[in-house]
């Protein structure tokens, strides 16, 4: 599965050169007060993160109210695994100027923190593709 979203990214920014338009990726992280180093996530984790990523994508494209649809997925880590690898979402935007990516992860970040069971905490982090590099690259 990571290979087929990491493969899809790298596509979205193939077509971002192509039509000449700028590609974000957000970076979402689901925290949960249970987390260990080296456990597998818990049913409630599970939950949450299936909860965010529906909300995450949705909500995406509905701020974003684009005729290309957003490519999504949860990043599970390449080899070792962590206790928040496992909770960590990427969103590939092609079009939106920063501005309007940055508007966008918050909005969606506001949707999200109002869902989330007590004691969860998610963050966001915002990256412009680089032309000289796969957008793959940066989900390790």
């Amino acid at each position: 599965m990571r290979t087929h979203l990491l493969r899809a990214i790298d596509e979205d920014a193939e077509f971002a050169t192509w039509a000449d338009q700028p590609m974000h990726l957000a970076f979402y992280e689901l925290r949960s007060p249970e987390s260990r180093p080296t456990s597998r996530p818990t049913i409630l984790e599970m939950l949450a993160l299936r909860r965010t990523a529906h909300l995450i994508t949705e909500g995406t494209q509905m701020l974003l109210m684009s005729l290309i649809p957003v490519v999504a997925g949860r990043i599970a880590p390449s080899r070792a695994r962590t206790a928040v690898g496992h909770l960590k979402l990427i969103v590939s935007m092609v079009g939106p100027t920063r501005r309007e990516a940055e508007h966008v992860v918050e909005g969606v970040l506001s949707q999200v923190r109002g869902i989330l069971p007590p004691g969860f905490q998610i963050r966001a982090s915002l990256v412009e593709r680089e032309s000289w590099r796969p957008p793959s690259a940066l989900a390790d």
